[in-house]
């Protein structure tokens, strides 16, 4: 019977891991070694010796394997952390990113002078922007709506690990189809996207106009029909900001393992 390895973390992280190819990201590799030994990732880096044996080491291989073969850490490990809470994530859902976070500020920010305000989250997802509106505004209503049933469900599955299943009603609706607009205060919506066609963003940026309110809009900063398409509908546009935002390396389009992109935001205001 083979003992258990005793070896220094933070070596085993620096030299071990030469031997797999593609693999740089320390941060990551140590929320799959902390996943493998079911140790808190902080407990990690303290703790500089510990016994593991060779199955967890592994075990470890093979999750690092999957990584480095550009699958996502958070759906490796099946969650991801957004606003200081753990969702559960999968290949049913988008996976939360931090500066999605500022739709969540957003929101909250643009609610004036209502006793119980309404929140829509479309596309809602894993619920992640939702159930962070619920939990921030502790009398809003907030709905959120999308067209996959196992989203919803896993949706629903986060609203029960965060303590919020009586919080948010879950519907599903193909963008607006099974609901009214116009009972919402807030709409916030942060859409699947991928390989997009011509004109793919235009239902939103009509439900925009249709909407009738100011609205936030993030987008490619390259794009150019942003704002002729509003000003030509006697919309103000003001563009506020731009940032990389990181893709992931998953769609064929993608030229680099690791790519990024420009984005830009919008403040569009009918006249």
């Amino acid at each position: 019977m083979a003992h258990p390895q005793i070896f220094n973390v933070n070596k085993y992280l620096s030299d071990e891991k030469i031997n797999v190819q593609h693999i740089c990201h320390e941060p990551e590799d140590i929320d799959l070694l902390s996943n493998v030994l079911k140790k808190k990732r902080e407990n990690l880096i303290v703790d500089y010796s510990k016994e593991v044996s060779q199955e967890s080491i592994k075990n470890f291989r093979e999750l690092i394997m999957r990584r480095s073969n550009n699958e996502p850490v958070a759906y490796i490990l099946k969650t991801k952390e957004f606003w200081s809470k753990d969702f559960i994530v999968d290949r049913n859902t988008l996976i939360p990113r931090p500066e999605t976070e500022l739709l969540v500020d957003l929101a909250l920010d643009h609610v004036f002078n209502s006793e119980v305000p309404r929140y829509l989250d479309l596309c809602c997802g894993s619920g992640a922007l939702a159930l962070s509106i619920a939990h921030e505004s502790k009398k809003a209503f907030v709905v959120g709506a999308d067209l996959s049933l196992s989203a919803l469900k896993i949706a629903g599955s986060n609203a029960d690990r965060n303590f919020l299943s009586d919080k948010v009603f879950w519907v599903g609706s193909d963008l607006f189809e099974s609901l009214n607009f116009s009972e919402f205060d807030v709409i916030v919506c942060n859409p699947p996207w991928g390989r997009q066609k011509e004109k793919a963003d235009r239902p939103f940026l009509e439900l925009i106009i249709e909407n009738g309110t100011v609205s936030h809009l993030m987008h490619s900063a390259h794009a150019t029909h942003i704002r002729p398409f509003f000003e030509s509908r006697n919309w103000s546009v003001e563009k506020y900001g731009e940032f990389d935002f990181d893709l992931p390396a998953k769609y064929s389009h993608h030229l680099k393992e690791k790519d990024s992109t420009k984005v830009g935001f919008w403040r569009l205001s009918p006249n």
